[in-house]
């Protein structure tokens, strides 16, 4: 397998002969052994030292999807933009920026969640200092879509692993996720990486690269898609996204930059692509608080008890204002809420200005508990059905202050169904509604909005930005296959790849696979140590360590779609043989 990756590897070196091939192959493995680590063979050292061999004989820019295209779930995204060039003196050199570092959550099993491998790309804390080939692959920065977890959860882990991560660039409220991400694994803030705010629109120049943030609109607030330009190549990363021109926080997607960088001449978009499968357009989060207020004009004597999800900001504000307009105070429950409110006001978002007469309560306050069913509505954790949080708690008696009552209270769950949970969620559901409670979620009502686009809003994009190909990131291989069919409908090229394939970009010969190198995952398992002590703030408390492993995985070809049948010319329009003017 190792010596078939090597040969279709960009940068082996030429060789004339089948021979010479396979004496540089024995070369390469007569080195492995001298490479170990507790005494045992250090794959990841030597798939490192390998991808530092190659030499660099042309300009071009290569990416390598890390983590994102898997085959049944979503998650891990992260992407590779590889710059690679000659210089006068004929040396050469290569340059690299990440976009993301997210994590996989597990499914059951040891391991709680799982991440892309970045390490051949980041710097060791003890390498500090020292100097690097120029060919070498350390990444110069980090640019992150948006808050999200499995966009920006494995930034932790690495510091916490060792590395000495790049400069981080995002938008205000994703670094303030990113701090607080930090804060909680990382005591050291001197380990933690340089992280710069970026505007909407504003451009960073980056040795080669020139990157800029495009807004676009998202469950959470801030969300960015990002521009990559190197000499040569021109490429859209969507992130997560969607076409919703109605968001009370914003920024909302800017199809204004979108067709601006259309006229640029765009090689290559990678497109989100969790909801290609879903006909028309996703549906926009002014439908859910036109939602929220119909149910509860027709219940005013209820109590609304909402679930969303914690980084769900635009939800929250909808809520929030939605609530006001209607006279009644916001309760919340659930520390991941307790903390999206106080990340929001730290990034200068504040909630009460929707409506003059917001009214937000910590479920804890005094306040909030001499409050009539008619004059609130509770906001809540637990859209997933996760063990634990404020909706499950609720629902068997157990929770320390939300008490359920079927007589007052009206359940809604504001979120779609995220792929894996659907057996807990609909177990719940039918739990709470055979002790008698009204439960509407988004098969009975419009109270849930993905942030994802569904065909239309991606065709859309594609014609937005007059894309020259579209290769489908951010799903499974049933997604991206979605999104291959909606881009053959509209004409527009498509290309299908799997995490650890190297796509080539420009030249004669067009955007391409050219190879593809052995990628795997960093298996997450938590311990705890410590006195077993149900408050998180008692300093008994016990305390998470993490163990790391490293899990292969070998890429699997891909289907490729069938090249867009050309469209057929189009007759000329004269006046005479218009019928009307006959």
């Amino acid at each position: 397998m190792c010596g078939a990756w090597w040969w279709s590897f960009p940068g082996f070196p030429t060789c004339r002969s089948r021979k010479m091939k396979t004496c540089w192959i024995l070369l390469f493995m007569h080195g492995f052994g001298s490479r170990k680590k507790n005494g045992k063979t250090n794959w990841w050292k030597i798939m490192h030292d390998i991808l530092m061999q190659p030499d660099v004989h042309e300009e071009r820019t290569l990416w390598v999807p890390l983590g994102g295209n898997n085959e049944d779930t979503i998650g891990g995204n992260s992407h590779a933009i590889i710059h690679e060039w000659v210089d006068e003196n004929g040396e050469g050199h290569r340059q690299v920026v990440l976009v993301d570092a997210g994590n996989l959550f597990g499914r059951g099993g040891k391991h709680s969640e799982f991440l892309p491998v970045l390490d051949p790309f980041l710097t060791r804390r003890e390498d500090e200092g020292k100097e690097f080939s120029p060919t070498h692959l350390h990444a110069s920065a980090i640019f992150i879509t948006h808050a999200h977890e499995d966009h920006i959860a494995a930034l932790q882990h690495y510091i916490n692993r060792g590395f000495k991560l790049p400069p981080i660039y995002c938008s205000k409220l994703t670094s303030q996720y990113v701090m607080d991400d930090l804060e909680e694994l990382i005591s050291d803030p001197d380990q933690w990486p340089e992280i710069h705010v970026m505007e909407p629109g504003e451009r960073v120049q980056l040795g080669k690269f020139t990157t800029r943030a495009v807004p676009v609109s998202h469950s959470v607030s801030q969300s960015f898609a990002y521009q990559v330009k190197t000499p040569g190549s021109n490429l859209l990363f969507t992130g997560d996204f969607k076409i919703d021109q109605d968001l009370l926080l914003g920024p909302m997607t800017d199809l204004g930059m979108l067709a601006e960088i259309g006229r640029e001449g765009v090689d290559a978009v990678m497109m989100d692509s969790t909801r290609a499968d879903v006909p028309g357009f996703t549906m926009t989060e002014h439908a859910v608080r036109e939602t929220f207020r119909r149910i509860m004009k027709q219940n005013p004597d209820k109590r609304f008890i909402t679930a969303v999800m914690g980084r769900n900001t635009e939800r929250v504000a909808g809520l929030v204002k939605v609530a006001a307009e209607m006279g009644r105070q916001i309760v919340h429950e659930g520390p991941a809420l307790k903390k999206t409110l106080y990340l929001c006001k730290r990034a200068g978002i504040d909630l009460r200005s929707l409506h003059p007469d917001v009214k937000i309560h910590d479920g804890k306050s005094q306040l909030a508990r001499k409050l009539a069913p008619s004059q609130m509505a509770g906001m809540i954790t637990g859209t997933q059905a996760e063990i634990n949080a404020a909706l499950d708690l609720a629902s068997r008696g157990d929770h320390r202050r939300l008490r359920l009552d079927p007589k007052t209270d009206i359940l809604i769950i504001s979120a779609s169904l995220i792929p894996g949970n659907e057996a807990r969620v609909h177990k719940l559901v039918a739990d709470l509604r055979a002790q008698g409670f009204i439960v509407i979620v988004s098969r009975d009502e419009d109270v849930a909005s993905s942030g994802h686009p569904a065909a239309e809003d991606c065709k859309l994009t594609a014609k937005t930005t007059n894309a020259r190909m579209v290769i489908p990131v951010h799903g499974s291989i049933a997604h991206r296959t979605a999104q291959c069919r909606n881009m053959a409908e509209i004409g527009v090229p498509s290309l299908m790849v799997g995490n650890g394939n190297i796509v080539c970009f420009g030249g004669p010969q067009g955007t391409r696979i050219i190879g593809h190198r052995p990628h795997g995952l960093i298996g997450v398992q938590e311990k705890r140590v410590g006195y077993n002590s149900p408050d998180k703030n008692d300093p008994n408390a016990p305390k998470v360590q993490y163990a790391y492993e490293m899990i292969m995985q070998k890429p699997k070809p891909l289907a490729q779609p069938k090249p867009p049948a050309p469209k057929p010319p189009q007759p000329r329009y004269a006046p005479k043989d218009d019928p009307a003017l006959l």
